[in-house]
């Protein structure tokens, strides 16, 4: 069966502006005088993204089975199946809305202030306060790329691969570049840099064909797989479709995720470690099957959580 879209932003009305008060009539402009024009009023402002999504939040923290909402985060994760080359792959989705960037983390395992070492994704979940989280680009453990997390710049270094960029005013864009030096792209300004790839839609929500991809990085045939989708600031999906595992989820090509990825309506989608690493979290469990039963070590994840939970040592690590 077709997976289920994502639910669709509605967006909220734009802002009532009272009219300015009636000036008094004048006197009849001069006839040899043409009268002034009328001004041409200034566009609206687009509406803030905190503003525009208020209605996904609610005023207290309210959770169940797949979902998390709170005045500052709204997740909603689903699961859907895919029929590709090789049968039945299984995924989930996990829907997300966040009031300001400071919900959208990355944190190394163990609290380490660089990438260097691995840890569980359940211990990494727990520990950051994450209320979904899910693998991310295995940094620290390949060659060159790019770190830059929860805007503190670690280093970077030439790479083949795509980059993907995550900017403080919540714009994400892929990049597909064989050089990437980070001060041509505003350092101050970004969020958070991923270096693995490759990106699997183009920008409008239409899924890469291989010829398309840079495949630098990722094995083109079926297997578990890890995305970070974009909608517009303020909206991003994350997305964890399982294999390895005949008979329930067989894994997917890279161009199977791209479509995988554009059925949800994002714009943008950028391919994460996968394998054994894909791994999604949520409520102090996986919400996916991992190939690895759980038990591969990663140097970082992608997580969202509400922006007032500090962990211990944070601060220091610069996680």
């Amino acid at each position: 069966p077709a997976p289920a879209a994502v639910p669709e932003v509605t967006p909220s009305p734009a802002p009532e502006t009272s009219a300015a008060p009636e000036k008094e009539a004048g006197p009849e402009p001069a006839s040899d005088r043409p009268a002034v024009p009328e001004a041409t009023p200034p566009p609206d402002r687009e509406i803030p993204w905190q503003v525009k999504f208020a209605s996904r939040f609610t005023p207290e923290v309210e959770t169940g089975e797949g979902y998390y909402t709170s005045p500052n985060v709204s997740v909603h994760v689903t699961q859907h199946t895919y029929e590709g080359r090789k049968g039945t792959t299984v995924y989930y989705v996990a829907d997300i809305y966040i009031s300001s960037i400071e919900c959208f983390r990355s944190y190394f395992a163990k609290g380490s202030a660089y990438p260097d070492t691995t840890d569980g994704m359940l211990n990494m979940g727990r520990e950051s306060g994450a209320v979904v989280a899910v693998n991310g680009d295995f940094c620290g453990f390949s060659y060159g790329g790019t770190v830059l997390r929860n805007g503190r710049f670690l280093y970077s270094d030439i790479t083949g691969s795509d980059v993907c960029l995550l900017y403080r005013d919540g714009t994400m864009v892929c990049q597909a570049l064989r050089s990437f030096d980070i001060r041509t792209f505003g350092e101050n300004e970004l969020w958070q840099v991923w270096t693995f790839g490759p990106a699997l839609l183009d920008g409008k929500g239409n899924p890469l064909r291989e010829e398309e991809m840079n495949l630098y990085w990722s094995s083109w045939r079926e297997n578990p797989r890890t995305a970070l989708g974009y909608y517009e600031p303020g909206h991003y999906c994350f997305i964890v479709a399982d294999g390895r595992d005949a008979g329930y989820s067989e894994g997917l090509w890279l161009d199977e995720f791209a479509e995988v990825c554009a059925l949800t309506g994002c714009v943008q989608a950028y391919n994460m470690d996968g394998g054994a690493s894909s791994m999604m979290y949520m409520d102090g469990g996986f919400v996916n099957r991992p190939s690895s039963g759980g038990r591969r070590g990663i140097p970082d994840i992608l997580l969202i959580r509400d922006k007032d939970y500090l962990p211990a040592g944070e601060k220091e690590a610069g996680s």
